[in-house]
């Protein structure tokens, strides 16, 4: 499922991926479920990004999983439920489309488990393009 007009993505990334995006991972750690999806990221959006790039807001810092060509990209290793730790990313992401001087041109989501679709639709009034895998 794509959002915002991403539809390329689709058939990329099951090439690039093939199967292994849909693997089990309930027997992996919080920190190693991030860094399996920060992986996946950097093969789907290609070499070349800055990985967790720490900038800030008016709402505070904020990490931006894979930073590459001016596009912000967060990347979701679980499914993900609209809840104040997402929408706070979400904004700050925002802020930062909104602030030329951050660099950040366009931010995409990337859920490797599914997301709900009230955050799909808080991303969508953000601003923020999505892909569901």
């Amino acid at each position: 499922m794509v959002g915002a007009g991403l539809g390329w993505a689709a058939g990329y990334v099951a090439g690039a991926l093939g199967t292994e995006a849909a693997a089990t991972t309930t027997a992996l750690s919080t920190k190693a479920l991030g860094e399996q999806g920060q992986k996946w990221l950097e093969r789907v959006v290609g070499p070349g990004g800055q990985a967790q790039v720490g900038m800030r807001t008016e709402q505070g810092r904020r990490v931006i999983d894979y930073l590459k060509d001016g596009v912000a990209h967060e990347s979701k290793n679980e499914f993900v439920k609209l809840t104040k730790s997402f929408m706070d990313q979400a904004v700050k992401d925002a802020l930062l489309m909104r602030d030329s001087s951050s660099g950040v041109n366009e931010v995409v989501w990337h859920f490797w488990k599914g997301a709900s679709k009230e955050v799909l639709d808080f991303l969508a009034e953000q601003g923020i393009k999505w892909i569901v895998y």
